[in-house]
């Protein structure tokens, strides 16, 4: 994506709803506004969240204290949904802890669940999942790409980068690019993840440089305005 869409896209009021962001971009929205859009998807009752399932089940997700209260032996864990993608049938609910977060995805016609180190991006026809975490505080950097097929997910690609990086777009369901700085902050490099001829997934240079604008509106795109 040029970088005048992106910083268009970064004005737009709302992110989640705007034409010029990419499929895929937004990982992060108000659960408010989801359990408003999506009442046969999950509800919530106080403390608990529950996933409402294909078989009529439901998943049950339920927080323990608020974060703030968390000690060396009392572990406080918040559950919030944060996206819904109808394409996949996939609900995604953040794990939150007082210094660390996590994710979970959940297949709602199985049920089949897998934690993931942070909030996926889900490709436009819910056959990927691409997990870009850049935590520069906990020198976190994680890029993770997971097949969503027959209702469960499996990894196929892991450690695919070491350096920060920011998701960018999917290429168009089956490869993601992504945007790495250097250790110094200075320079931005583009790259396409995609398996190769032998099925192994790899992180591999384009050529094409971006400025540091660039790396900051991708790495803002996927928050969605309250």
């Amino acid at each position: 994506m040029a970088l005048a869409g992106l910083l268009v896209a970064l004005a737009a009021p709302c992110a989640g709803a705007d034409d010029t962001v990419p499929p895929g971009m937004v990982t992060y929205r108000s659960e408010a506004k989801l359990l408003k859009q999506y009442p046969a998807v999950a509800t919530r009752d106080g403390d608990r969240l529950q996933i409402r399932l294909g078989d009529g089940k439901r998943q049950s997700f339920k927080s323990t204290c608020p974060l703030e209260e968390t000690t060396e032996s009392k572990d406080c864990v918040q559950f919030t949904l944060v996206n819904y993608d109808p394409q996949s049938d996939i609900a995604v609910i953040a794990i939150q802890r007082y210094e660390a977060h996590d994710a979970m995805a959940v297949d709602r016609k199985t049920g089949a669940q897998i934690e993931l180190s942070d909030m996926p991006h889900i490709a436009p026809d819910g056959g990927y999942l691409a997990v870009v975490k850049d935590d520069q505080e906990n020198v976190e950097f994680i890029v993770q790409a997971v097949r969503h097929a027959d209702g469960a997910f499996k990894i196929e690609g892991d450690n695919l980068d070491s350096e920060a990086c920011a998701f960018e777009s999917w290429q168009p369901n089956d490869s993601f690019m992504i945007v790495c700085s250097d250790e110094a902050m200075q320079h931005f490099s583009e790259k396409k993840v995609a398996p190769g001829q032998d099925g192994k997934w790899a992180a591999t240079p384009t050529g094409r440089s971006l400025t540091s604008a660039a790396f900051d509106a991708l790495s803002q795109l996927p928050y969605e305005d309250e």
